[in-house]
C-alpha cells in the first residue's frame, strides 16, 4: 500500500504532535508530583490499595509511591530534559514558527483534557505504528497485529480500536 506525500506529512505531523504530546504529559506529572511531600508509609498503603481496586491491570506495591524528597525533583528535571529535547527535533524538523505552533496546540490539547484517556490508551501508540508502517520499519500486517487495538484500563483486555473515535481525534488535532 502506497502513502501519498500528503497523507504522510499528515501521519508525520500525528506522530510529532503525540511524541510531543507525550513528553509534556510526563513532564507535567512529574512538575506536579515533586510539588507535594513524598508520602509515608500508611498513605503509600491506602493509596497502593485503592488504585488495586481501581485497575486491574496492574498491581502496585506501598514502595512505588515513596520516594526519596530529592527523587520526585530529579525526576522532574529528567522529563523537563526529554521535553526540551523533543521541542528541539521538532523545531528541526518544522522550524521555529511550526514548532511554536504545534507545542502551541500540544499544551491546549492538553489543557483542555477532552481526548486525554484516548490518547493514553492508544492513540498515541496507534500513530507511532502508522507512522512505523509509513517509514517501511513495519509490514501493514505488523501493524494490524501489534498497533490497531485498544487496551481496557479497568479490565486489561484488548479490544478494536473504533475507527470513528480515530478519524475524529485526528481531525481534531490536525485542526488545533
Amino acid at each position: 500500500m502506497e502513502i501519498s506525500n500528503r497523507n504522510y506529512n499528515r501521519i508525520e505531523r500525528l506522530y510529532l504532535f503525540c511524541w510531543l504530546y507525550t513528553a509534556h504529559r510526563d513532564f507535567d506529572l512529574a512538575k506536579r508530583i515533586a510539588k507535594n511531600k513524598p508520602l509515608n508509609w500508611k498513605q503509600a498503603e491506602n493509596l497502593s490499595d485503592f488504585c488495586n481496586q481501581i485497575v486491574v491491570t496492574k498491581e502496585t506495591k506501598p514502595q512505588e509511591f515513596i520516594s526519596e524528597e530529592n527523587e520526585s525533583s530529579d525526576n522532574a528535571i529528567d522529563k523537563y530534559l526529554v521535553l526540551k529535547d523533543c521541542i528541539e527535533q521538532v523545531k528541526s524538523r518544522l522550524g521555529a514558527k511550526g514548532k511554536n505552533e504545534l507545542y502551541k496546540s500540544v499544551k491546549s490539547f492538553y489543557r483542555k483534557k477532552s481526548y486525554c484517556y484516548q490518547m493514553d490508551s492508544f492513540y498515541t501508540f496507534l500513530i507511532n505504528g502508522f507512522f512505523m508502517y509509513a517509514n517501511r520499519m513495519i509490514t501493514f500486517e505488523e501493524f494490524l497485529n501489534n498497533y490497531c487495538f485498544e487496551v481496557s484500563l479497568f479490565t486489561g483486555k484488548r479490544s478494536p480500536i473504533k475507527l470513528r473515535y480515530v478519524i475524529k481525534m485526528s481531525k481534531h488535532i490536525l485542526e488545533c
